[in-house]
């Protein structure tokens, strides 16, 4: 019976992310990272962003998003809002009005809507370019709104450490456990 319950909240979890939208984030030169949103079959009409430095790294060269007249390209080493976001469509953008932005060292915020319809990112849409201190981490969230409510809440660790990294922090922890138990035994 446990088998059934098993393979059933699988099948649901799988069915679910398929259809689930994802952040994630390109890795650039010069500690830059270009994050990214696919909303997948998420409806929505709003999407709002936050990106903030963890342990209190700071969000370093913000710049308005333009190389002279035109708009810097992803991954291009400086912290800035998509500008393409708000251009028109006709002009190569994705006709969203950006409100509330903020591009200042303590983080990066901004909420894009299309007004009278919903949002698709057609695959991966490029948000916004973060450039951090080497070797800090920043946290980016997006939430993506419908109707005036939030529908999905997404999250990711900029840059993900290592999986070696990773491995030696859960050894050490496995570690700690099997000393802490071997006390208490």
């Amino acid at each position: 019976m446990k088998k059934i319950f098993a393979i059933a909240a699988l099948l649901v979890f799988a069915a679910g992310s398929v259809n689930a939208g994802t952040l994630s984030y390109v890795d650039n030169p010069n500690d830059s990272y270009s994050i990214m949103l696919d909303g997948g079959a998420t409806v929505f009409d709003t999407i709002s962003v936050s990106i903030t430095g963890n342990d209190g790294a700071t969000l370093e060269a913000q710049d308005g998003g333009f190389d002279g007249f035109a708009p810097r390209p992803a991954g291009a080493p400086f912290t800035y809002i998509n500008q393409f976001l708000g251009a028109q469509v006709a002009q190569g953008g994705k006709g969203l009005t950006v409100v509330g932005a903020e591009n200042l060292p303590a983080g990066l915020k901004f909420d894009a809507t299309l007004l009278g319809g919903t949002i698709n990112t057609g695959g991966a849409m490029f948000l916004a370019n973060i450039q951090l201190p080497s070797p800090k981490v920043a946290t980016a969230t997006v939430q993506l709104i419908g109707g005036g409510q939030v529908v999905e809440t997404l999250s990711t660790l900029i840059p993900v450490p290592e999986p070696a990294t990773l491995a030696l922090g859960g050894m050490g922890l496995i570690g700690m456990i099997g000393l802490a138990r071997r006390r208490n035994g």
